[in-house]
């Protein structure tokens, strides 16, 4: 099968590319190394998102996860991406879950926050310590 668009990365821009992509009536799929939602995922309360007062990143990634369903996405977890080769009209994703051939590729495959290596940084990620500069700065 060959689609027509191979999205990379599954977090909120991802996912709502998947949405449009969709809504658009093209077959697609999406492709993400880790959990749905992204790095939302971990952080523990999101005050700064339209519609929510307060919500969890996960239950915000699962609100997501949801919407992109609806429309009827494909999601393919744990599925890393190695490397593209374009081959003019289509280009070969290879994935560790095998090689996918797609007409376009998306790539929002977000950031993985540089960590200090301080003690407890990794079990307090989103209870207390912050990657989001914008976000949480001030504190």
């Amino acid at each position: 099968m060959v689609y027509d668009i191979v999205i990379i990365g599954g977090g909120p821009a991802g996912l709502t590319a998947g949405i449009y992509v969709k809504r658009a009536m093209l077959n697609a799929v999406l492709l993400e190394k880790m959990g749905i939602g992204g790095q939302i995922i971990v952080t523990d309360k999101v005050e700064n998102f339209p519609g929510f007062l307060e919500i969890s990143g996960a239950d915000l990634a699962a609100k997501f996860e949801e919407q992109a369903r609806k429309f009827g996405l494909e999601m393919k977890g744990m599925a890393e991406v190695d490397s593209i080769e374009d081959k003019g009209n289509i280009k070969i994703i290879k994935t560790t879950e095998g090689d996918i051939e797609t007409k376009s590729v998306i790539i929002a495959s977000g950031t993985t926050p540089k960590r200090l290596g301080a003690k407890g940084e990794v079990e307090l990620t989103g209870r207390g310590v912050s990657y989001c500069a914008t976000c949480d700065g001030f504190l």
